[in-house]
């Protein structure tokens, strides 16, 4: 016969599916049943090879007798309980139908196979006690008994063992097999195939012992109270292609309480009881938790569970185990209207007879990889309904539905928690009570309602996401505490969406403590998204309370033990009364962040409004595109908190009396980035009520400021100062004493702007403490995109520290020095710039600087007429003004001294009297110019300007000059039209000789201290000396003594020195043309005589260095040889020599003596030729073989000559010693 598993013949149940007390098992409510199966005597034959014995033994409860019969097949036995007897180890016993009414005892290894397991099968109606530790199987049988008796039940003296159920029909009100051995320490093996055991008020398996317990169900049915119980051990489970059903039929006399862990008659269809690491595989197998008609107790499908006992140690804790789902395994339940249903539950903690502490941890249902199965419950399978959540590694949780949860329907889960709907107040209060007993995370959908719980202060300690429909449709009013248990060891996760919270509390004073709208302690991280929070109820105390959590109404409260985050999303906050603040952290949190989140302050008058206060260290702050808009009093308020970061970015807006208040807050660092503002607001009056936007009255802050804007804004009718930033001079205490604001460093880069809208009242973008040197508070300014501006979107004017760093700017030239204010009858003064500052007012005049100062009367010259404390604000000395067209200094010594140092522009004294300021003129008007630099701009017009040795100044616009002092490798360029009142140049005279060229008319030459004329001398050890050239003939000739050094020479001396040479009379600096070569007219005798110009030394015209486009003679580097050069270089100040062109073709150099002398300077080892008409003339110094050859190779002369040698030749093309001429 062909063999049907009883998975293909069983279709899932129906959710009416019931167990009937009849004592026989009853169909599921499938198409097919197990009794239509077994009725069909599917089964093996005795041959099969698993039932193979030794010897087969045969009962027949109809016709066999005990006496006289041998067993076998044609004499029988007549009850199992003598074959038993007579059966060896490893036989097999047949069993023919009938019933068998006899209690069986099998102490041996055995096979007890019967005809099949229908009612007309082999039927035992007695229990089964199996009392070896040796295998044991039992085939195609009905046992069916009666009584609180378990079907087949392993007795005490098997300590581990093996017992095979193969087709067999199994049913006991009890339990159905039973290995409950809790001593055991050895394996029990259990398999249990194409079989049905029904204890529907017990436990269909029940295998307790201490060993790995192996249990094996395939192709089976099991139902009861429950189907699988295993207790102790490590289980190791594997269920294919079968059915568990466990039915709950307990009424309300029984009490179930799994929020307190009690033990109850509710219960489980597969339980693991206090195993450890226990692997339960669940193959195509459909696993479901039904009820009967009566019952009102949860059934559970699944159970992790410690055990109870009042008497025995064998207490575990239920740790580690996980139950796979694999293929199409499904889990169900049929209904949600017991008493607190459940899916699936995992017991937490329990305590044995001794008092000891057990643990359930760990434990987990995964869905394997290619799951197809489905979790569902109700009549209409509805989905999803499990009350399991995925973690990441999509190992599934468990936890119990709250008992405020009537209807399952409203308990679902999501990707991650359970879901409850909620409809009122008081289901809400129930659903969260049961939640902090049971579940470590959950999720509560409101519905659009209002639920109000202001008499109650709600407290959450489990994972949980609360949800509303949207703030205008969800509305809480009441407290919310969220408090993990003391023994939690992982974060607390709370998540709040969707909801209007209208928190009105009784408004408290005295010594009461005001209750936050949500409170937060302990390890919470807690998520607030697209919420509307009115906090209407103001607190009591001053804004400089010590105590802002007791005295205060806040929206938001961390705790002193809070150590979690708070992320605050999409929100708005309302703060409508006094006393306030939208989140107050008096606990060390990991993180607190604001994104997209809008707090007001609704209050037009009053005070104590806060965004966010920081009472503690240590927590980071972020807003990220947030608005804080407050009318009093700080949009972040850090008090004695400090070694944390604040960080406000992308485009946030915090306006208030503070926009960022750092008080006693030390080591902070605070950035606002990202297009984001700051602006200080008021209505205050008086120089008491000054403040600002950024404020630091604490120390070692660090600030950076990047692309945002710092700024104030005026209510009607105010006057006291708002400063954009603001080191408060008040001090705050450190270890009982008191501090002021010290070395804090503010940081301002990218586009930054810093503005302040009252030019008058409000002139300065930074105020400071008194002490500056000690406090030692510095602003960076980085880049040069930042943007200091007035009311009028004008430039301020910067104020910088003696070391050239940022101090301050101020709107007015009058605001750099002072600002002053009257309040009442007392005239108060603000000293802005300190000694060595430096007022860069470059866009104003000295003039119009002059006349600003002398405007404020009130500052400096007469008291106002209404005030009756006054005195005169005097300027500290050593303070600039560096104006466009000048410098102006207080005090007298500090000016020379600056004027010494400086040379771009003319500096002048400030004076100031009684009654005015007056301008001295001091110091050089020289303006230095060390390296190259080009002038674009006439600024300088007029002034003397000196270029450095190696430095170039080029001038592109038209202008004059007063004297120019130039070093000998100098240059000045123009390209514009450029005049000065003098040249003067410092050149440097050697022992050889230098070509010097000065390119103007020479008015004096003197020492370098410019008290002695510089004359040539006769003797080379008393001066210095020069020479040129002769016109006609290429010889150096001394200057006669006494004679002042030529504008073009060359010059020596006997000893290293220098000479100042200035020029007389106004010059043009103008480009000039190089000068022209000497020309001889064609016609003329070339033989060089009196009268014949062929020489001539020029000076470069130009005070730049030029590219000759002819050729020159240069002096070589030592002084020796001018040689000759195509298109040389010429540097300023040098000379050169030109000869006309025939001199030019045939002369190479020119030598002069190495050692230069008082006396005359002749040609040495020179050689040259001329032609005149009809002659050729050599000039040599030393006698020389000359060979002259014409064009057809006839030699006209070859012989040795000296001196000047003149050689007549006719008219023709003549080579002289390889050098071609022409003679005419």
């Amino acid at each position: 016969m062909k063999r049907v598993t009883l998975h293909k013949m069983i279709d899932r149940p129906s959710s009416n599916h019931n167990m009937a007390a009849t004592g026989q098992p009853t169909p599921s409510g499938g198409k097919r049943t197990l009794h239509l199966l077994l009725a069909l005597g599917i089964g093996l034959l005795a041959s099969s090879s698993w039932l193979q014995a030794q010897t087969t033994i045969y009962v027949d409860a109809n016709t066999g007798v005990n006496i006289n019969n041998d067993g076998s097949q044609d004499k029988p036995y007549k009850t199992v309980a003598a074959a038993i007897t007579a059966a060896s180890s490893g036989d097999s016993i047949i069993l023919k139908s009938g019933t068998y009414a006899e209690a069986l005892t099998i102490d041996k290894k055995l096979t007890i196979q019967g005809k099949d397991s229908t009612e007309a099968g082999s039927v035992i109606t007695k229990p089964i006690t199996v009392a070896t530790t040796e295998p044991v199987v039992l085939s195609q049988l009905r046992i069916s008994v009666s009584g609180d008796v378990s079907g087949v039940e392993y007795s005490n003296k098997a300590d581990g063992g093996t017992i095979s159920l193969k087709e067999v029909a199994l049913y006991s009100p009890d339990s159905g097999l039973k290995i409950n051995k809790e001593t055991a320490t050895n394996k029990y093996s259990v398999n249990i195939e194409d079989s049905h055991i029904n204890a529907p008020k017990h436990y269909a398996m029940w295998v307790r012992g201490q060993a790995t317990n192996e249990i094996k169900v395939k192709s089976s049915k099991l139902e009861g109270w429950c189907a699988i119980y295993a207790s102790l051990g490590q289980p190791d489970i594997t269920i294919t292609d079968s059915y568990l059903y466990g039915t709950n039929s307990y009424g309300d006399k029984f009490t179930m309480n799994w929020e307190t862990n009690a033990p109850s008659n509710g219960f489980a269809t597969l339980i693991l009881e206090s195993t450890q690491n226990g692997k339960i595989q669940l193959e195509d197998t459909y696993v479901a938790a039904l009820h009967t008609a009566e019952s009102t107790q949860g059934q559970a499908v699944i159970s992790f569970q410690i055990r109870y006992s009042t008497t025995s140690s064998y207490v575990r804790n239920v740790t580690g185990n996980t139950v796979t789902l694999k293929g199409t395994s499904s889990l169900y339940m049929d209904r949600g209207d017991v008493s607190n249903p459940v899916l699936a539950y995992s017991e937490t903690k329990a305590t044995d007879k001794d008092g000891e502490e057990h643990i359930g941890e760990n434990n987990k249902i995964v869905l394997a990889d290619g799951w197809k199965g489905s979790i569902t419950y109700g009549v209409d399978n509805k989905k999803p309904s499990s009350v399991l959540y995925a973690d990441k590694n999509n190992e599934y949780r468990n936890f119990f539905v709250p008992a405020a949860i009537k209807d399952l329907s409203k308990f679902t889960v999501a990707t991650d928690s359970v879901n409850m709907e909620i409809e009122t107040s008081g289901d809400f209060n129930a659903a969260v009570t049961a939640l902090n007993a049971g579940p470590r995370k959950c999720s509560i959908q409101l519905a659009e309602a209002e639920y109000d719980f202001s008499n109650t202060l709600f407290t959450v300690n489990k994972n949980l996401t609360l949800s509303g429909t949207d703030t205008t449709k969800t509305i809480l009013k009441g407290a919310i505490t969220l408090s993990p248990d003391d023994s939690a060891t992982d974060t607390t996760r709370i998540a709040i969406k969707g909801i209007k919270f209208d928190y009105a509390p009784q408004k408290v004073s005295g010594t009461d403590s005001c209750k936050p709208l949500i409170g937060i302690k302990g390890n919470v991280n807690l998520l607030v998204e697209n919420c509307l929070f009115n906090n209407q109820t103001a607190g009591y105390g001053a804004y400089n309370t010590m105590l802002p959590a007791k005295q205060h109404q806040h929206v938001f409260y961390t705790a002193p033990n809070a150590t979690g985050r708070l992320a605050l999303k999409n929100s708005v906050v309302n703060l409508n009364a006094n006393c306030q603040s939208c989140i107050l952290v008096d606990g060390i949190m990991k993180d607190i962040s604001l994104t997209n989140v809008k707090v007001n302050g609704n209050t037009e008058e009053g005070s104590c409004q806060y965004g966010v206060y920081i009472f503690h260290e240590k927590t980071p702050v972020t807003l990220d595109n947030t608005t804080i808009l407050l009318n009093n009093h700080y949009c972040i308020y850090a008090k004695y908190a400090g070694n944390q970061t604040i960080t406000v970015k992308n485009k946030s807006l915090l306006s208030g009396y503070g926009a960022i208040y750092s008080f006693g807050s030390e080591n902070m660092i605070i950035n606002v980035l990202g297009g984001s503002t700051l602006t200080g607001i008021t209505k205050n009056n008086g120089p008491s009520d000054s403040f600002g936007a950024l404020i630091l009255q604490a120390s070692n802050n660090k600030v950076t400021i990047e692309d945002s804007y710092i700024g104030n804004e005026f209510r009607a009718k105010q006057t006291a100062s708002m400063t954009p930033i603001l080191f408060n001079s008040n001090p705050y205490k450190s270890d009982g004493k008191d501090k002021y604001a010290q070395n804090n460093t503010i940081t301002i880069k990218g586009r930054s702007i810093i503005r302040t809208l009252k030019s008058q009242t409000n002139p300065t973008l930074v105020s400071y403490g008194q002490d500056l040197a000690e406090d030692n508070n510095t602003i960076i300014i980085e880049g040069n995109q930042i943007q200091l501006k007035d009311q009028d979107d004008k430039d301020c004017i910067i104020i910088n520290k003696p070391e050239g760093a940022f101090r301050n700017a101020s709107a007015t030239i009058l605001a750099t020095i002072d600002f002053g204010e009257l309040y009442d009858t007392v005239y108060y003064h603000e000293p802005i710039a300190h000694a060595g500052d430096m007022i860069m007012a470059t866009d104003t005049t000295v003039d119009k600087t002059l006349r600003s100062l002398n405007a404020a009367k009130d500052n400096f010259f007469q008291k106002p007429n209404t005030a009756k404390t006054w005195e005169a604000y005097t300027i500290p000395d050593n303070i600039v003004f560096h104006c466009k067209d000048g410098y102006l200094v207080t005090g007298e010594t500090a000016a020379k001294e600056f004027a010494n140092s400086i040379s771009d522009k003319p500096v002048f004294y400030l004076k100031q009297t009684a009654t005015k300021f007056s301008t001295v003129a001091v110091g050089d008007n020289r303006v230095k110019v060390p390296t190259s630099t080009t002038w674009n701009n006439a600024n300088n017009a007029n002034r003397s300007v000196e270029i450095a040795d190696n430095a170039t100044l080029t001038i592109n616009v038209d202008m004059a000059l007063d004297t120019v002092f130039m070093a000998e490798t100098a240059q000045l360029k123009t390209s514009a039209n450029v005049t000065a009142r003098a040249v003067q140049l410092t050149y440097n005279v050697a022992k050889s000789w230098k070509a010097f060229g000065f390119p103007y008319t020479i008015g004096t030459v003197k020492d370098v201290e410019g008290t002695k004329d510089i004359q040539t001398v006769a003797k080379e050890n008393d001066g210095i000396w020069t020479a040129n050239i002769k016109a006609t003939a290429p010889i150096f000739e001394v200057s006669s003594q006494n004679t002042r050094p030529a504008a073009t020479c060359i010059i020596a001396a006997n000893a290293n020195s220098k000479i100042v040479v200035t020029s007389s009379g106004s010059i043009s600096l103008t480009s000039k043309a190089e000068p022209e070569a000497p020309v001889i007219p064609e016609a003329a005798n070339l033989v060089m005589k009196s009268g014949t110009e062929h020489f001539k030394m020029v000076a470069n015209p130009n005070t730049y260095d030029i590219q000759l486009t002819q050729t020159a003679y240069i002096l070589s580097s030592d002084g020796t040889t001018f040689e000759r050069k195509d298109n040389p270089t010429i540097k300023a100040f040098q000379s050169f020599v030109l000869a006309d062109k025939q001199t030019t073709s045939t002369l190479r150099s020119l030598r002069v003596d190495e050692t230069p002398t008082g006396n005359e300077i002749t040609p040495v080892a020179g050689y040259y030729v001329q032609t005149g008409k009809g002659t050729i003339t050599v000039h040599t110094a030393a006698p020389v073989l000359v060979t002259v050859v014409d064009i057809v190779g006839h030699v006209y002369f070859n012989d040795r000559v000296s001196g000047d040698y003149q050689i007549a030749v006719p008219a023709g093309i003549y080579v002289v010693n390889r050098q071609k001429v022409i003679v005419k």
